[in-house]
């Protein structure tokens, strides 16, 4: 690590099956496949983006989305300083659930709040898309006017654009924002099964 190099941590929640994991091997793989597997868990991946005179270390961290994984998803929450909220855009009740990620993630979070994204996955599908950019628009509304973003982990389209602007909107905030740096959460007592994608 250069004495430039933070570290930035970032969630990406939502539903089972939206996408997150295809997004995470898109970003630090330049990969992507067609077979499905649940993320059991929590899965860690590192990425670093270059960013002016920085190098930040993001450390992704890939959540279950199934209800029997949220409470150990939540042991994540604290010293987050980005979260993305993915949906499918081909699947509507994805899109509803994103309301209560987003809830459950500042009603969890201590100290500053972290910068949120509001990410719809599978805009490649143009034929299936079944959420309208209005209904989108007035999400962000709600949402405390949290940034929107369309992607395709399969072509790719739009992954490390989204990247790049988390990293310089987290790097942003840290600057304006002073606040006592929260208390180190062990996270291995908050696991299940943990794995890293190399």
């Amino acid at each position: 690590m250069n004495h430039n190099e933070r570290s930035l941590k970032v969630l990406l929640l939502g539903e089972s099956g939206v996408g997150k994991s295809a997004i995470c091997h898109r970003l630090c793989k330049d990969s992507f496949t067609d077979i499905y597997t649940s993320t059991i868990g929590v899965e860690y991946a590192p990425k670093y983006i270059d960013l002016e005179n920085n190098t930040l270390k993001v450390q992704l961290w890939d959540s279950a989305g199934q209800e029997r994984f949220k409470n150990i998803t939540r042991c994540y929450y604290r010293s987050t300083n980005g979260v993305i909220l993915v949906f499918d855009m081909t699947q509507r009740e994805s899109f509803n659930k994103v309301v209560e990620w987003y809830d459950d993630v500042m009603s969890k979070s201590e100290g500053s709040r972290p910068v949120v994204y509001i990410v719809g996955n599978k805009s490649d599908l143009s034929d299936k898309i079944c959420v309208s950019e209005k209904e989108i628009d007035k999400l962000s509304e709600r949402l405390n006017s949290a940034k929107t973003f369309f992607c395709s982990a399969k072509s790719g389209k739009n992954v490390i654009a989204i990247f790049r602007q988390l990293a310089a909107d987290m790097v942003l905030k840290e600057e304006k924002v002073c606040f006592e740096e929260p208390e180190t959460v062990n996270e291995s007592t908050c696991r299940l099964n943990v794995c890293t994608i190399v």
